[in-house]
């Protein structure tokens, strides 16, 4: 028996897994849209799909890499190979 009423105090104990990724999926495509509007607002104009997952590759490259400082990489703290890659997979899909 599924039970997914109010959040995953209502799941029950077999579904806790199906609840986890149910929301890892809502908060990823909010993150998704996210970016695809603000790189709207940047570029002044709509993205072509292609673009938006050109973005989206460009966003996760470095996830969970080491950065040039030996932690996490993230903005500012990104190798030049990590950001060869995101200038090369956004300047190859026309991004800018």
């Amino acid at each position: 028996m599924l039970l997914i009423k109010r959040g995953p105090k209502a799941v029950s104990k077999g579904s806790k897994k199906l609840w986890q990724i149910i929301t890892k999926r809502i908060n990823y495509s909010a993150a998704l849209r996210y970016r695809k509007n603000l790189g709207q607002v940047s570029l002044k104009r709509a993205l072509t799909n292609i673009e938006i997952i050109a973005l989206e590759k460009a966003h996760l490259i470095g996830k969970g890499k080491i950065g040039k400082d030996g932690t996490a990489a993230s903005v500012g703290n990104y190798t030049l190979s990590q950001l060869r890659k995101k200038k090369i997979d956004t300047q190859g899909n026309g991004i800018f």
